[in-house]
């Protein structure tokens, strides 16, 4: 869908990307296989740490990435809809998002 290329979100990204498919890379290192609660965060990925790990790519937690994921993608989906309302004229109205 046209607009979408703007989408981004940091905390999905990193954790996908450093923690679970590429953690061996120079830029994560964080290897040790652990999971932990941080109760109104939710769970969270690579909870143990060595010491010095503690500040590499952080798991904020499920749920507050997920929160992140949708407010971004919400955001970009209405800016993408309000485009492509305004090039059919404003004719289409849908539900909000």
């Amino acid at each position: 869908m046209p607009g979408l290329e703007g989408f981004k979100c940091q905390g999905v990204r990193n954790v996908r990307n450093q923690l679970i498919e590429h953690p061996e890379g120079g830029n994560s290192r964080v290897l040790i296989q652990s999971w932990g609660s941080r109760s109104a965060r939710g769970p969270v990925l690579k909870a143990a740490r060595y010491g010095e790990q503690e500040h590499i790519f952080p798991d904020q937690g499920l749920y507050v990435n997920a929160e992140e994921f949708r407010t971004n993608l919400t955001a970009v989906l209405e800016h993408a809809l309000g485009h492509r309302r305004a090039a059919d004229g404003g004719s289409r109205e849908g539900p909000p998002l």
